[in-house]
């Protein structure tokens, strides 16, 4: 599923699975807005195309991208009860990876978790088992939920964050049986404050 050009999605329930994509194996957001209230995203995959990383194993969300020229400035993940499970990326979160394309400079890239599970997910060459974000203009809000079993061969087997400062909020949830070669749970790199 590809959302782009200020667009909105709302999943209320259903399941995304066995997927295959260079971004956003299950769902790709691009300058649009996707609002999951339930439902599953499960199973899917990235590959790498050229110079291309596979990122975002379930879910790609950025302002825009470069390589297929879509975008606009409204860009927000909101889920409420979500589960986001076994999917896989190369490089960059195996749930979901937020990657604003001009770094510190984009438009605001926001996601709020509130309650649900990302679970077993995997990132085979790279970092952020559950979640991958990057750069100051990510906003990103915890508010419970349970990151399980999430695993890279890197760092933040649960959630990786970087250049991230002051943008980053963990009021409540469980990170368990996470596994990295660095930070099983959280890694926090580059100048970013992660509030708990």
């Amino acid at each position: 599923v590809t959302i782009a050009n200020n667009s909105t999605f709302t999943m209320n329930g259903g399941l995304i699975t066995g997927n295959t994509a260079n971004r956003g194996g299950g769902v790709a957001v691009i300058g649009s807005s996707m609002v999951m209230n339930g439902g599953s995203i499960e199973k899917n995959k990235t590959y790498t195309i050229g110079s291309q990383f596979g990122y975002g194993g379930g879910i790609y969300l950025a302002d825009w991208q470069d390589m297929s020229g879509v975008g606009e400035n409204h860009n927000q993940l909101l889920t409420s009860l979500p589960e986001i499970s076994e999917n896989v990326a190369q490089t960059y979160g195996g749930g979901l990876v937020t990657f604003p394309q001009s770094g510190n400079n984009s438009p605001e890239v926001s996601v709020e978790i509130n309650n649900g599970i990302i679970a077993d997910n995997e990132v085979t060459g790279g970092s952020g088992g559950a979640l991958a974000m990057f750069f100051n203009s990510t906003k990103f809000r915890m508010n419970g939920g349970k990151l399980i079993g999430n695993k890279v061969s890197a760092s933040g087997g649960g959630i990786f964050m970087y250049s991230m400062k002051g943008t980053g909020e963990i009021s409540d949830g469980l990170l368990s049986e996470n596994e990295a070669a660095f930070g099983g749970g959280i890694m926090v790199q580059e100048n970013t404050e992660l509030f708990i």
